[in-house]
């Protein structure tokens, strides 16, 4: 593929995004994931992480222990023209947990996702992620609220 057709195929796949997220004319900013602190051991952690996707049926398309990372993948929805999908990427250490949200697109056989979201984007997904996770390390605890990353737990 020469550079010009990929940068026109790049383009209109960020204008797809912005457009699906809904944010094609409002300002965008860079995504930043979540992080919160919960008091467990890495390894409690990433077996909440596994439990709460699997809950919800997303497919595991990685895990490292060592690393603590587990990514894993919702169901291909069809829409608009356009195949998505959303890229779930768990970061655990010791007490903390970072969550990730990335929507892809299928353009041409191929994935793509952009780190842009829309200016007012509030990570409610994310923050609902990080809350589930929490219930399966801590059931005997209510998880508390999570601010926004800019607002809070950001190393």
């Amino acid at each position: 593929m020469n550079p010009r057709s990929t940068i026109a195929v790049a383009a209109a796949a960020a204008a797809a995004a912005l457009s699906l997220a809904g944010c094609f004319h409002v300002p965008t900013k860079i995504y930043e994931a979540p992080l919160l602190l919960i008091p467990a051991h890495k390894h409690a952690l990433l077996s909440a992480v596994e439990e709460a996707v699997a809950e919800q049926k997303w497919t595991v398309v990685s895990k490292d222990t060592r690393a603590g990372t587990i990514v894993a993948l919702t169901p291909e929805q069809y829409g608009e023209g356009v195949t998505t999908r959303e890229r779930w990427t768990f970061q655990v250490e010791d007490g903390e947990l970072t969550v990730a949200m990335q929507l892809e697109m299928s353009w041409g056989g191929t994935w793509r996702a952009g780190r842009l979201v829309c200016e007012g984007y509030e990570y409610l997904r994310e923050r609902a992620e990080l809350a589930k996770v929490w219930t399966h390390a801590m059931p005997a605890e209510a998880p508390p609220p999570i601010p926004e990353p800019r607002l809070a737990m950001l190393r």
